[in-house]
């Protein structure tokens, strides 16, 4: 297969993916029910082993596609897949359930546009770099399945029963630009998903009664823009006699973010009324509706940190993030949204990135910390606090070509402790493939 082929045949192969493997999983997480659900990260695997960090985070050969600014620095075609397994214990007073889940995490292919490779050969002083990515994630999940009881006077027993699954995902296209310290870059995003819904009202304590039952199922579509910038800072020493000489030390400075775009919803609903002990089964429809184009909004957001490179061994930094939400509104129903932010952060250290007799010395050690409000409200926002934990470990495939395989692990709590607490554990593994032949022009004497 020629090498101007491959990108065709791969993005082929992550859209079939993206069909057959980026299926909700089953899960039962009841604040899931609000908003469009658990937003997910959208970090890759590299990035949440030290806390999900993005604003000013670049490497040659791994994709941070959250800034496109990113995309600029890489030096090599860079495969990424990704997938992850998530533990929670649910409690409420002393009420306790527990739920696995677990699903495909991402999809991701990007290269630099000018193959190094040629530049060198060809003796090019490139001024400005161009690296170019298409990746697919879950952007966020819905699936529970709640029941409760409550006595009401004069009523009695009124049982209710709660159902959802779906989702949506980002599907992105990121192009980044690097010239000398400063990079910028762009993406193009588009976001879909569906999502199903249900409500059922019993009275079980009292005869012939009706079960009322109430059928939400929308699909989302939305378009959106996003730019992000990135700049290098280059930290000097000074010399004996007073002379700046360069220390390889770094700090970055990055920052990006979006507009709120219009969000589509294609809406089904149908509510009934439903009595069974008469002979032919008493049904009212109450609300019929098929296909109705409601519109809404994704809200706008941003990210700026910091992060400090010493030489090739450390990398420190932080973020801030905030998100918009309560511009968002649920045309289904009538929920407190408030605007979410983020605050995280986390370091990586590699002993000796080129030690030839020591594998423990080149692999990547990541920690970080993660605190949140998220955009749900119960009384107060729902809090997200947790801690990282990561590896990458390299790997050495056929033509010499360093890629990595990435391990991240987060422990940490959500929720509202006077309603439902979650702790949880999230396991994420990441493959890193590089190859840099791709647009490699070779040249026969």
């Amino acid at each position: 297969m020629s090498m101007r082929n491959k990108p065709l045949v791969f993005l082929i192969f992550a859209l079939f993916l993206s069909q057959n493997l980026l299926a909700q999983p089953k899960d039962n997480s009841p604040y899931s029910r609000m908003g469009l659900g658990d937003l997910s990260s959208l970090a890759y695997t590299a990035n949440l082993g030290f806390g999900g960090l993005s604003a000013a985070y670049y490497d040659a050969y791994q994709t941070n596609s959250l800034n496109p600014a990113s995309l600029g620095f890489l030096k090599a075609t860079s495969y990424e897949f990704g997938f992850n397994a998530e533990y929670s214990q649910f409690s409420q007073g002393n009420d306790q359930s527990n739920s696995w889940s677990g699903n495909l995490k991402t999809i991701s292919l990007a290269f630099p546009v000018f193959n190094p490779i040629n530049s060198a050969q060809d003796r090019v002083d490139r001024k400005l770099e161009w690296g170019m990515q298409f990746g697919v994630s879950p952007y966020s999940t819905v699936g529970y399945d709640i029941q409760s009881v409550n006595d009401i006077d004069q009523i009695g027993a009124v049982a209710n029963q709660f159902t959802g699954e779906g989702g949506t995902y980002r599907l992105n296209w990121g192009n980044g630009f690097k010239l000398n310290n400063f990079a910028f870059g762009i993406n193009v995003n588009r976001y879909i998903g569906n999502i199903n819904q249900t409500r059922l009202i019993n009275l079980p304590t009292l005869i012939n009664t009706y079960i009322n039952s109430y059928i939400d199922q929308y699909s989302v579509r939305s378009w959106q823009l996003s730019g992000g910038a990135q700049y290098v800072l280059d930290l000097k020493n000074t010399g004996k006699e007073g002379e700046s000489k360069a220390s390889g030390n770094k700090l970055v400075i990055g920052a990006y973010g979006n507009v709120g775009s219009n969000l589509k919803f294609n809406v089904s609903q149908l509510h009934t009324s439903t009595n069974s002990s008469y002979p032919i089964s008493a049904i009212d429809t109450l609300v019929y509706s098929q296909d109705e184009i409601i519109e809404s909004n994704l809200p706008a957001s941003y990210t700026v940190g910091l992060m400090y490179h010493k030489n090739s061994k450390l990398k420190l930094g932080f973020d801030f993030s905030q998100t918009f939400w309560s511009e968002f509104v649920n045309p289904l129903r009538d929920e407190n949204l408030s605007d979410a932010n983020r605050i995280n952060g986390g370091i990586e250290y590699t002993p000796d990135a080129n030690s030839y007799n020591s594998y423990g010395k080149r692999v990547r050690y990541r920690a970080g910390f993660v605190i949140e409000n998220d955009y749900r409200v119960i009384d107060t926002n729902l809090r997200n606090i947790g801690i990282t934990l990561g590896v990458g470990l390299p790997i050495r495939l056929p033509r010499q070509q360093v890629s990595a395989v990435n391990l991240s692990l987060e422990l940490g709590q959500f929720g509202n402790p006077d309603q439902i607490m979650e702790n949880y554990a999230k396991l994420n593994i990441g493959f890193t493939l590089n190859d840099n032949l791709w647009f490699f022009k070779r040249k026969f004497y």
